[in-house]
């Protein structure tokens, strides 16, 4: 497994003559820096947002690697918004930022990547087989389900031609599940085309059931744990899930060892 590097943070607890703390990854650190009372980005890359509001941000120990220039630009304000939730929820929808541990004259310090995709897709080269290095497999469909999806954006009044609008919809969707809205109000959006992507994102990734697939790994082939990592594709097949098994390729967003059972809990999604 790689080398790890984080913040050790609340909750902590004292039980059975041992203490339990809660570790964080390093973009933990961004969930309390915040942005200025007015910052302003007017049609400006995404990329270049991320690396803004990092450098004006109050020292947070967090310095820059790799930034992808590229992705629709994008016009928005931010008044004292923690900056983990802006780039989570506005700035990687379509793109990936991570922050990564490295040694710096014997202390811990941290770079900031914003990538257009992050990991390497491995096909069906590496692969997790039930039955072989997958193990406590878990698999269920989750909501919601939302199929017309309404956001304002900022403006002066809620009449016609006074405030930004934009709206998506799903026609397959709604005609299997019925209508399902959702609505939302984004002050921070004052750019019509910027408030479209939003909305057309949003609702994609709702329309349907979302498969949640739960499973641990081993450490052996067809995939040990050092040939992938956070953000890599890589292949799954579970005889046991679903009506008719599961075979999918995955991609891992998080993973935990768990080293009093010899094994990594992964969370994935469908790629």
């Amino acid at each position: 497994l790689p080398d790890w590097g984080g913040m050790l943070d609340l909750p902590r607890r004292w039980r059975d003559g041992r203490i339990e703390i809660v570790a964080y990854s390093g973009e933990y650190i961004l969930k309390w820096r915040i942005s200025a009372a007015d910052a302003l980005f007017v049609s400006t890359p995404p990329g270049d947002i991320f690396q803004l509001l990092l450098a004006e941000a109050l020292p947070s120990g967090v310095t820059f690697d790799q930034v992808w220039s590229g992705g629709e630009r994008r016009s928005a304000e931010y008044h004292y918004r923690d900056l983990y939730d802006i780039f989570k929820k506005d700035l990687t929808s379509q793109a990936d930022w991570d922050v990564r541990p490295y040694l710096l004259n014997g202390n811990i310090s941290f770079l900031a990547n914003y990538y257009d995709r992050r990991g390497t897709d491995h096909g069906r080269r590496l692969a997790l087989l039930e039955g072989v290095n997958a193990v406590d497999v878990d698999m269920q469909e989750q909501g919601p389900i939302i199929n017309d999806w309404r956001l304002a954006g900022t403006g002066t009044g809620w009449g016609e031609g006074e405030r930004l609008y934009a709206a998506a919809g799903g026609e397959i969707s709604q005609s299997r599940y019925g209508l399902r809205q959702k609505g939302e109000v984004r002050v921070d959006v004052g750019d019509q085309s910027t408030l479209d992507q939003s909305a057309a994102v949003a609702i994609s990734a709702y329309t349907e059931p979302a498969e949640i697939v739960g499973l641990s790994s081993l450490d052996l082939p067809p995939a040990r744990w050092s040939q992938y990592d956070v953000g890599d594709t890589i292949w799954v097949e579970l005889y046991s899930a679903g009506f008719g098994g599961y075979g999918s390729a995955v991609r891992l967003l998080a993973r935990e060892y768990l080293p009093g059972q010899g094994v990594c809990s992964l969370v994935i999604e469908q790629a």
